[in-house]
This record gives C-alpha cells, structure tokens and sequence, in this order.
C-alpha cells in the first residue's frame, strides 16, 4: 500500500527508478533505491539528514527469515524487483538506475500503466532473491554470489505485491 500511496503522491508515478537488487535500508550515500523513496511514510528521516555511517531500516521491507539467516544487514541486495512486466522497459515497473557511466535512468511506471495490465493486485513488485533466481540480470550481477544460495522458505519465495499483500509462490514461478 506504501508503494500506491508515494504513486499518488508523485504525479502517479511508482517510487524509481530503482535498482535491480533491493535493500531494506539506506544510508547517506545510498544511491537510487526504494527504500529512502518509502521512508516519509514510515516517519523516518530524510536520506540527507543521516549522519555518515547511519542505517535506517525501512519496515515494509524487512524479511524475517531474512533476519533469521543473515542478522547482520551487510549491503547485500536480498530482494529483486520484477523484470517481467511486458511492454516495460527491462520489465521493471520500478524503473532502472544507470550503473555505468553513459548509461540514462528508466522511469518507473505509472498507476494508470500498472491498472491497465491488471492492477496493483496482480502484479508482484519484489521478490526474495537467492542464487536459484535464473534471471539473466540477477545472475550477472555483483551481487549474486553474496545471495543466500537457495530460497529461505525451501520450495517458495515471497512476493511483495504493489498493493502491499504478499504472496508464497514456487520458487520455479517466472
């Protein structure tokens, strides 16, 4: 719901662009990320107010499991966000951030973009990454090998849908 409300709030626009891999927190320096976009609706303070060092943990996405195998929170991305919504750029309705030098940010999408390929309830926002994820984006990333290297629920990730409901799904769902 946090998502839908920022989109109302920015011209419908969802919060973005955003990387690939997500963290729950951010930092003074933390670029392009979701988590400082979502933090004013959790009353946390603003990204440029932190002082050097500071981690703030944004709520809506803390895993628990997460927590449980990984209690120290070590800038390792432990979401994804989708990458397979047609007629987006990349698939990514959060939009993308430049990595490299050269390269332009992709707009996120709007709420009229994600109501017209079925609503805020069937499109998945992010998911828990592990190395089982076979996306061709997350498996060349920096990152990937730092994922725990299967799905914390065994058989299922979590999905984190953009109306805030989350689901348990096959670990083997596209």
């Amino acid at each position: 719901m946090t998502i839908l409300l920022y989109g109302n709030d920015h011209r419908n626009k969802l919060p973005g662009p955003a990387p690939l891999g997500i963290l729950p927190y951010y930092q003074v320096n933390t670029g392009p990320s979701l988590a400082p976009l979502l933090a004013p609706y959790f009353n946390l303070p603003d990204q440029a107010s932190l002082e050097a060092g500071r981690q703030v943990v944004v709520p809506l996405l803390v895993d628990p499991a997460f927590q449980r195998f990984h209690p120290a929170l070590d800038g390792v991305p432990h979401y994804v966000q989708n990458t397979s919504v047609p007629g987006v750029l990349g698939g990514r309705p959060l939009g993308v951030t430049a990595v490299s030098a050269g390269q332009n940010n992709t707009e996120p999408m709007t709420l009229s973009q994600l109501d017209a390929l079925g609503g805020a309830a069937r499109i998945w926002a992010i998911t828990n990454a592990d190395q089982g994820l076979t996306s061709p984006q997350v498996v060349s990333s920096t990152w990937f090998r730092s994922l725990p290297p299967e799905p914390l629920y065994g058989e299922t990730r979590l999905r984190l849908f953009f109306d805030g409901h989350v689901e348990s799904v096959s670990a083997n769902a596209p």
